[in-house]
């Protein structure tokens, strides 16, 4: 037995025109369902490109983000490799004022405050939000916990270097510690060198600085004036007694300041810089002696301009 078909009547023009259609419910429903099919599609079809849009302004925004961290962790990371070379400085002097003052150097396991451990995983996981950046945030956050344990590692070998000081306030003043003369450059060194005039390999017991005539001379510790005289081939000459067993020699001066038995302080302007006695040109020849015996200058300088 068939089915029932839907009728549908269109009025159409002015002499109100009857059209019939014919529609089986099998008909109908395929209609309506592809009608219904079509209007989804289309929506999805929106959907995702409104999504499509959102998302590139957003990943957009996210790139931008990511480029600006970048370049705070790139400054950030110079800043710690310069914070690194200033620690280097510092362990270096830190080495230096130690062999000077007698105290023990901090052993290098020691200074190295466990720093060959594993490194921190706690910002591990941060590490995918950079991509690009070769330095990585847990990276960064091993090197500051590096800095950190070295600088209180220098801050209690300070301490214990300025206990020593304070303890040793006027032996210290006394050790002829600073550079004679503010400019010129070192000519000859402390040790055996061919001697200027002979040719001939000998011991050099002091340090050669060249300077201009008349450049300032001055006290490397406080002391008395053992003698300021002409003193054969060291021409114009002084001797400072620092007491402790610790004597300065200052040759070929053209000008002195001082007398015997005068008390000096370091740092006090003793003389100038002259061509005096065998000597091939203006310069100064310094030396410090230990129990009378010559020892390298170098090893006693507190400063480095030289």
């Amino acid at each position: 037995m068939g089915q029932n078909p839907t009728k549908i009547l269109v009025v159409t023009g002015k002499k109100n025109r009857v059209k019939e259609f014919d529609f089986s419910r099998k008909k109908l429903f395929l209609g309506v369902g592809t009608i219904f099919a079509v209007l989804l599609s289309i929506f999805s079809v929106a959907v995702f490109l409104t999504t499509q849009v959102l998302y590139h302004d957003q990943l957009e925004k996210l790139q931008e983000n990511n480029d600006e961290l970048v370049s705070v962790l790139d400054e950030f990371s110079q800043n710690i490799v310069d914070l690194d070379t200033e620690m280097s400085s510092l362990n270096e002097k830190d080495r230096a004022l130690r062999a000077y003052m007698d105290l023990p150097l901090v052993d290098s396991d020691i200074q190295k405050v466990g720093i060959g451990g594993t490194r921190s995983t706690k910002m591990a996981s941060m590490d995918l939000l950079v991509p690009d950046y070769s330095a990585q945030p847990s990276v960064l956050n091993f090197d500051i916990n590096k800095l950190k344990r070295e600088i209180e590692l220098e801050k209690i070998s300070l301490q214990e270097i300025s206990e020593r000081i304070n303890r040793n306030a006027d032996f210290f003043k006394h050790v002829p510690s600073i550079i004679p003369v503010q400019t010129g450059y070192v000519s000859s060194s402390y040790g055996y060198r061919s001697d200027p005039f002979t040719k001939r390999r000998k011991f050099h017991k002091g340090i050669d600085i060249v300077a201009r005539e008349g450049t300032p001379i001055y006290a490397t510790g406080d002391g008395v004036i053992k003698y300021a005289r002409y003193f054969g081939g060291f021409g114009k000459s002084l001797k400072i007694d620092h007491g402790y067993g610790y004597s300065s020699i200052y040759a070929h001066l053209s000008k002195y300041f001082v007398k015997s038995g005068e008390k000096v302080t370091r740092g006090q302007i003793i003389g100038e810089v002259g061509n005096t006695g065998r000597s091939s040109g203006s310069h100064l020849h310094y030396e410090v002696r230990v129990r009378n015996k010559p020892t390298n200058p170098f090893d006693y300088f507190m400063q480095d301009n030289l």
